[in-house]
């Protein structure tokens, strides 16, 4: 993932919210310099700048993987979502950097 985040007015309507005016507040990041995605505020639990040198390899998974990071205790999985999408991988794109932007999202569970 690169660099860019934003917050300040990345807000669309709620889905489930027609006549009530509501939003739900979103993150804007960029996968390339060109292609940006939204993530809802809900689902964020931090922003973090990840050495690459933290990051640990594990054999036999897809491409897109890059492997885990230890944060707080807890392993994260780290995914190029851009890769995974089928855009240039970070690796390879013209970003000379030591660390990336992660985007750590919060795990969700629906009680049916």
């Amino acid at each position: 993932m690169s660099n860019s985040l934003s917050l300040p007015g990345s807000q669309l309507p709620s889905a489930d919210s027609h006549s009530s005016r509501e939003t739900e507040q979103y993150l804007r990041f960029y996968l390339e310099p060109d292609t940006n995605a939204l993530l809802p505020i809900l689902q964020l639990a931090e922003v973090l700048n990840v050495p690459i040198a933290q990051i640990v390899p594990i054999a036999h998974m897809p491409a897109w993987v890059m492997g885990v990071y230890n944060w707080r205790g807890e392993i994260l999985w780290m995914v190029d979502l851009g890769h995974l999408v089928g855009l240039t991988p970070c690796y390879q794109q013209a970003i000379n950097t030591s660390t990336y932007t992660t985007i750590v999202l919060q795990a969700t569970s629906k009680n049916t």
